[in-house]
């Protein structure tokens, strides 16, 4: 059974070999996200956990702060993530969206979603169920604990990457049907050949374009959705090789 801790070591032993003299450039944190710019120019995203910012970041080898993505629900476990995603630039990415991989693939189907994306209230029609399970539920969500009673009906699951960071990525996917379609949403999400060998189809993160337009938003307090400067990206298992 896969756990939480081996997700996490793996998603960092995977990344080791890229860090060699890489240091941080620049942090910024913001209500809804984080940011870190590497050495290289290269800059990664994933939500914001509440916590202070640790001090003197700045100059620090890369590779000195990936282990804190274990301390999770934390903003270090944040920063953690958004440094690993610096370092993820894959070079064969799809031209489609994420959502419309979930309608192609899963119009009269179950789906389950772990997370509330902007997406959901319009997907609804489409499937013969569609579920939502939040921690923190609006209505028509479902409350995150109905997830033994749903996971395992589920023929195609989404779930948000926040997922890595709140303790609550492995007993998800220890749940989830071994034949179900799996994606993992937002931009938290490690553009990580690694988590296709989780079973992970399709892989939706972001990709910072513009660095000085994403500082401006993260400090205005800008979700994903308000945010200029950056890019989805779709990675599928299919063309990871």
């Amino acid at each position: 059974m896969i756990t939480q801790k081996n997700i996490l070591q793996s998603l960092i032993k995977a990344v080791q070999e890229k860090t060699q003299n890489i240091y941080i450039q620049e942090v910024v944190v913001g209500k809804s996200l984080v940011a870190v710019k590497n050495s290289l120019g290269q800059a990664g995203l994933a939500a914001s956990f509440p916590g202070s910012t640790p001090p003197n970041l700045v100059s620090t080898p890369l590779i000195n702060i990936l282990p804190w993505l274990e301390k999770q629900n934390t903003l270090e476990a944040s920063l953690a993530l958004a440094a690993l995603n610096s370092l993820l630039f894959p070079e064969n990415y799809l031209t489609q969206k994420a959502q419309e991989i979930l309608l192609q693939q899963g119009q009269n189907k179950n789906l389950a979603v772990i997370g509330h994306f902007p997406f959901v209230e319009k997907f609804r029609p489409y499937f013969k169920n569609l579920w939502v399970l939040e921690l923190h539920p609006r209505p028509g969500d479902l409350p995150a604990n109905k997830a033994k009673e749903i996971l395992p009906r589920a023929e195609i699951v989404a779930l948000t990457a926040t997922t890595l960071l709140n303790g609550t990525l492995a007993s998800l996917l220890n749940l989830i049907p071994a034949n179900s379609l799996k994606l993992m949403l937002g931009p938290s999400t490690p553009l990580s050949n690694y988590l296709f060998t989780l079973n992970f189809h399709y892989l939706g993160g972001a990709r910072v374009l513009d660095f000085e337009l994403v500082r401006q938003g993260i400090l205005k307090g800008a979700c994903f959705k308000q945010l200029t400067g950056v890019t989805s990206i779709l990675i599928s298992k299919e063309n990871s090789h």
